[in-house]
């Protein structure tokens, strides 16, 4: 069996791989994070994305923006 070790990124590479999409960040009042992208498919609604830590919102967010 081969292991492959896996690299921790930081919050700004998290937000520099989601691209010009990613537009903000915000910390709300119930101990959760959200992270936001611009849509690009025609849709009214942002793209959001949530996470007990800023680095686990963006990192869903990226995911979203990559299915």
């Amino acid at each position: 069996m081969t292991h492959k070790l896996a690299k921790q990124l930081t919050l700004s590479e998290l937000i520099k791989a989601c691209g010009d999409r990613f537009y903000s960040l915000v910390y709300a009042t119930d101990n959760d994070w959200r992270a936001y992208a611009e849509r690009i498919d025609g849709k009214l609604n942002d793209i959001v994305s949530f996470g007990k830590t800023p680095e686990e919102a963006v990192a869903k967010l990226w995911l979203e923006l990559n299915k």
